[in-house]
């Protein structure tokens, strides 16, 4: 009762996906527009069909969750085992040693450079480029309501319509830190071009628990997310930095991400941040933060109702001071 018609294409793309076993990393990439890096610390999905891998096909990985309150936007509400958010173990994850350039040695990372403080995940009607200037989201408004008082970074995916926010609080000294990662990390907040942000700007993905296909697909590797996938920074100096990352703008984010809809029920997935090291005084790499997903429910979100801009000509329209949009 096999229909081997439908066994070809998931196996097609698991072979050709074996051919890329060796390589250590790569970026996100949609190969038929740049060729593929020959750095070896780079992800590169040039050889994986990712069309032959029709949605169709696997119905069944959908199930219904049975979940409590969902603690998406609720600063604090860390733990839990379904439709939940948590911190990772950063020494579980290797980064480049102080030796990588000549060796290509890797090493555990040390602890975490910034605190994950929560994590907001919500369906819009229309796109929020920004989250943390948006009032309807609330995202960094009920973190200064629940009284966070510390800088703020972003990072922020949209899979639109859905927008997945992860919220780190900085240490107050965090610019008196002279480590290499230390350093890197105050640069990139305050005045590294977006080019070169583009070019450092790390996630790497792990599938603690997950079907073979997404195992297949994003492998423990880093992906440098700028090169090809549109990135934008939003610097509000002391309140607020924001990565802005629009994941379904190109095919194998769109295919990819709705992969990790589709099994979101049997997914549990960690993910890490790092700024790439491209110098011996910028080693070893360390982990900025990270977070872990356990079964998020794509289903159940809240909805946000996007306010449109104002279209009168009388109204001013210039940023708060301070605040600057580096948009591509």
């Amino acid at each position: 009762d096999l229909d081997v018609r439908k066994c070809a294409a998931p196996m097609g793309w698991f072979r050709r996906s074996k051919k890329k076993e060796e390589q250590t990393d790569e970026d996100l990439t949609n190969a038929e527009d740049q060729p593929a890096t020959e750095d070896d610390d780079e992800l590169d999905f040039k050889d994986l069909d990712i069309d032959e891998c029709d949605d169709d096909e696997f119905d069944d990985a959908e199930e219904e969750l049975e979940v409590g309150e969902p603690p998406w936007g609720k600063p604090g509400a860390a733990g839990g085992d379904r439709n939940a958010w948590d911190r990772i173990n950063p020494l579980s994850f290797l980064v480049r040693g102080p030796t990588y350039l000549s060796d290509k040695e890797k090493e555990a990372s040390a602890a975490s450079q910034i605190e994950l403080v929560c994590i907001d995940f919500f369906e819009a009607d229309s796109d929020i480029a920004c989250a943390a200037t948006s009032s309807d989201a609330g995202t960094v408004q009920r973190m200064r309501e629940a009284g966070e008082t510390r800088k703020l970074l972003l990072i922020h995916i949209r899979i639109l319509p859905l927008h997945f926010v992860t919220v780190f609080a900085l240490p107050s000294d965090v610019s008196d830190d002279e480590s290499p990662a230390g350093k890197l990390l105050t640069r990139f907040l305050s005045d590294m071009p977006d080019k070169e942000r583009n070019q450092r700007f790390k996630l790497v993905p792990r599938i603690v628990k997950g079907p073979w296909i997404l195992r297949t697909v994003l492998r423990e590797v880093p992906a440098i997310v700028g090169k090809r996938i549109p990135t934008s920074y939003f610097d509000n100096g002391d309140d607020w930095f924001e990565v802005s990352v629009l994941a379904t703008s190109t095919r194998v984010g769109s295919k990819i991400t709705a992969l990790v809809r589709r099994y979101a029920a049997k997914l549990i997935l960690e993910v890490a941040f790092v700024l790439e090291g491209q110098s011996p005084d910028e080693l070893p790499e360390r982990i900025i933060s990270g977070f872990k997903a356990l079964h998020p429910d794509f289903n159940n979100l809240r909805k946000v109702g996007v306010t449109p801009a104002p279209t009168d000509p009388e109204v001013d329209s210039e940023p708060e001071s301070g605040f600057t949009s580096t948009m591509p």
